[in-house]
């Protein structure tokens, strides 16, 4: 259960305290994983756009 704010965790039991440590720890690896997904994505999104690039430089190339 998450809470809305401090009073509500003061208030909260051990497990209740627990279980929101473990969201929270699971979140912060959930959000550790977007991040190197979204990273990894644009590495390989930078790399066809030089592919790209260089294909189109090199049929200009050709044609002139």
């Amino acid at each position: 259960m998450l809470f809305a704010d401090e009073q509500e965790m003061v208030s909260a039991s051990e497990e209740e305290k627990q279980e929101l440590k473990t969201l929270t720890e699971y979140a912060e690896e959930l959000s550790s994983f977007v991040v190197e997904e979204v990273n990894k994505l644009n590495v390989v999104s930078i790399e066809e756009h030089q592919v790209s690039s260089t294909s189109t430089d090199e049929k200009q190339n050709e044609e002139n």
